[in-house]
C-alpha cells in the first residue's frame, strides 16, 4: 500500500472502461501451471503458489507537479495464486523513462 501511496503523490492515472480486454475477447494469458519465483528479490509473493495471468492494459498518466501527460500500455501480471485463489505476487510493467521525463526529469 505505501508503494501506491507514493505513486498518487507523483503520478495520475486515468484509466478507463476499455483500458483492459474484455475477458471473453482473449485478451488475457493464462498458464494455470506456472510457478511463482521464490521471494529473493524482496518483493514478496513467493508463497510457492501456481498459475500466472499476463493482460495488457492502456492509460493515459500525468505527473502531478508538472501536469505532463502521456499515454502508453502497460502489463499487470499476477501469479502465485494459493489455493483460495488470492494472489501471491502482481507486477505492473509500464515505462518508467516516460513518467520520470514528464516529473521533470531530463531525456538522455
Amino acid at each position: 500500500m505505501e508503494y501506491f501511496d507514493l505513486l498518487s503523490q507523483t503520478l495520475k492515472m486515468d484509466i478507463r472502461e476499455d483500458s483492459f480486454p474484455d475477458p471473453s475477447s482473449g485478451g488475457y494469458v493464462v498458464d494455470s501451471n506456472a510457478t511463482a519465483e521464490d521471494d529473493s528479490d524482496g518483493c514478496g509473493g513467493g508463497n510457492g503458489g501456481r498459475g500466472m495471468v499476463s493482460v495488457v492494459g492502456k492509460g493515459t498518466f500525468a505527473s502531478v507537479e508538472t501536469g505532463k501527460k502521456w499515454s502508453e500500455k502497460f502489463i499487470y501480471r499476477f501469479s502465485g495464486f494459493d489455493e483460495e485463489g488470492r494472489i501471491g505476487r502482481w507486477e505492473i510493467w509500464a515505462d518508467p523513462l516516460s513518467a520520470w521525463i514528464a516529473a521533470g526529469g531530463e531525456e538522455n
